[in-house]
């Protein structure tokens, strides 16, 4: 079994000499983050300009996942008391370098199983 770590091959001394230096690396790594040196992202990019294929009232909820992908999440907006609740599906992308949060959210809304528009941001690029 060269090569392989197995639990019987772990002796006191090589688990110590592990927890040194985990000791020794974990300060350096938390310092790099918080000065910002390290970028730390989540998410995935919404694809924002495959919207042009959705179309309002026609499109479907397979639609959406074919043209965007899979969500991050989902939920229910109450956007106005002239509107009934619409379901929505959330995608977003976020990227700290330690000093500053860059966020890119698209929310799709839907009556029932039918796209019924979406809602954009992001807080670095102008999209007007």
């Amino acid at each position: 079994m060269t090569g392989r770590i197995h639990a019987s091959n772990i002796t006191p001394g090589s688990l110590q000499s592990v927890i040194r230096l985990l000791k020794g690396v974990a300060p350096v790594l938390l310092t790099l983050v918080i000065a910002g040196c390290m970028t730390v992202s989540f998410g995935v990019m919404p694809q924002t300009d495959r919207l042009d294929k959705l179309v309002i009232g026609e499109s479907q909820r397979e639609d959406v996942l074919l043209v965007l992908g899979q969500p991050r999440g989902e939920g229910a907006a109450d956007v106005s008391p002239e509107f009934d609740k619409r379901a929505i599906w959330f995608y977003e992308f976020v990227e700290s370098d330690g000093q500053a949060v860059q966020l890119k959210m698209l929310l799709v809304y839907f009556v029932g199983d039918v796209y019924d528009g979406y809602l954009w941001f992001s807080s670095v690029e102008d999209i007007s």
